[in-house]
């Protein structure tokens, strides 16, 4: 019996890119301006923490694979 994921390698490969994204735009701004902030947020949103609280900010991207449904 296989196991499928929600996700497939390429929606996978694309959130990836997109976390990486918000970590360039917030580490090239100040933490005061809007995409900054903006970034700040939307890596919070994937690493299921707090804009403070982001010290393992790419774990999830690394170790673990989506499945199921959400």
């Amino acid at each position: 019996m296989s196991r499928q994921t929600s996700l497939g390698p390429k929606q996978f490969e694309q959130l990836q890119e997109i976390y990486r994204a918000a970590c360039r735009v917030r580490s090239q701004l100040p933490e005061s301006h809007p995409a900054s902030v903006t970034a700040t947020r939307l890596i919070a949103a994937f690493t299921g923490q707090d804009a403070e609280q982001q010290g393992a900010r790419e774990a999830w991207l690394r170790e673990v694979r989506p499945a199921g449904h959400a």
